[in-house]
């Protein structure tokens, strides 16, 4: 009988060694943020993140200006699609002969939209861009963030990001489907990648970008396209 009683008091206590080993796997806290990580550092097969609730909670107001952002925006919540903007691609990188127009690049996150909404689509640039707006050439591409999520990021970013007296330019990219911070220095770079990191953003949402602030980058002028550069 004690053999016996010896062999189950063995695997009981092997048992509760495993449980224990078991459970500290399964509590252990996810590791934290590794800091501010540049976007070509990232999968390009990552999800999109939308802000969360409470992130939302906190957003500044929308803005009522009438700027091409704005209009963006709207299109991105209002059409299905996901929406993620639209540029004029550069003769160089996306056409075969320099002599052809370049084409009008549209960022969907659903490239297979179906046609009555990508028409739909199509009349609303129209209407807003005018002759800027060609229909003629159009190229779908795949986009991980749509234009309102980098929008919201953009709201929720800007108020956490501030450094020094002289705020940055802060602007969505359609060509690169990011939201772009431009300073002036890689002093204020540096500061801005640490708050970036802080805040555990999710990876390839935002590009610190050292350049002289160009004149509109933020409000572009309602009857031009960017043009990828």
């Amino acid at each position: 009988m004690r053999p016996l009683l010896s062999a189950m008091s063995t695997c009981f206590r092997a048992l509760m060694s495993w449980m224990a080993v078991a459970c500290s796997t399964a509590i252990t806290p996810r590791a934290p943020s590794q800091g501010y990580i540049t976007p070509e550092a990232c999968a390009d097969t990552l999800a999109a993140v939308p802000v969360s609730s409470a992130q939302r909670d906190s957003l500044s107001p929308l803005s009522l200006t009438r700027t091409p952002d704005y209009f963006l925006a709207t299109l991105s919540r209002e059409l299905q699609g996901g929406f993620g903007g639209v540029y004029r691609a550069s003769a160089v990188t996306e056409t075969k002969a320099a002599t052809l127009p370049p084409p009008t690049v549209i960022l969907l996150q659903d490239t297979a939209l179906a046609p009555q909404h990508v028409a739909a689509l199509l009349a609303r640039l129209q209407a807003y861009y005018g002759s800027a707006f060609s229909a003629e050439s159009i190229q779908l591409r795949p986009a991980r963030w749509s234009f309102a999520q980098l929008d919201d990021w953009r709201r929720y970013l800007t108020a956490r990001v501030l450094v020094g007296a002289m705020p940055p330019q802060v602007d969505v990219d359609e060509v690169r489907n990011r939201v772009v911070f431009v300073v002036p220095d890689t002093d204020v770079a540096g500061a801005i990648r640490t708050r970036l990191g802080v805040l555990n953003i999710p990876c390839g949402l935002v590009e610190v970008r050292v350049s002289a602030p160009r004149p509109g980058a933020v409000n572009h002028r309602p009857d031009a396209l960017d043009t990828e550069r």
